[in-house]
């Protein structure tokens, strides 16, 4: 299905000029949308298994996740790439929130068309949609 082209390893040790200070080996992923998309359905899998009453899962849910990852993708990763990709998914939606409410300007979910009003457009006109990636 997937295979580790977009997988790389990382931080083998670093010299600080005081001596060698060691990180720990970790993988990063180029996350593609399908990558991102099945997590958010695993990660709300395992939200729904104890009702959202947290906003990440307990240890035997992370576990999981990182298991029906690999299932699913081919990809095997730890839990702190997950948690690291879920505060940037929950930062750019945060921008988004604010971008939609302090200026109006919205994107449709379906469409991807942005939608704005004419004023944002340096020759004015009606309102506008464009087409970007969201």
């Amino acid at each position: 299905m997937f295979n580790n082209e977009n997988i790389d390893d990382v931080g083998a040790g670093a010299e600080d000029g005081g001596g060698t200070t060691q990180r720990k080996k970790q993988k990063q992923i180029i996350w593609e949308d399908e990558h991102i998309g099945i997590y958010l359905e695993l990660l709300d899998i395992e939200l729904a298994k104890i009702r959202y009453r947290q906003k990440l899962p307990k240890k035997v849910g992370r576990e999981r996740i990182c298991k029906d990852f690999l299932e699913k993708t081919g990809i095997s990763l730890p839990w702190d790439s997950f948690k690291s990709k879920y505060d940037t998914l929950r930062n750019m939606y945060g921008s988004y929130k604010r971008l939609k409410n302090f200026t109006g300007v919205s994107a449709d979910d379906n469409t991807g068309l942005i939608e704005m009003d004419s004023k944002w457009w340096p020759n004015g006109g009606t309102t506008a949609k464009k087409y970007i990636s969201v």
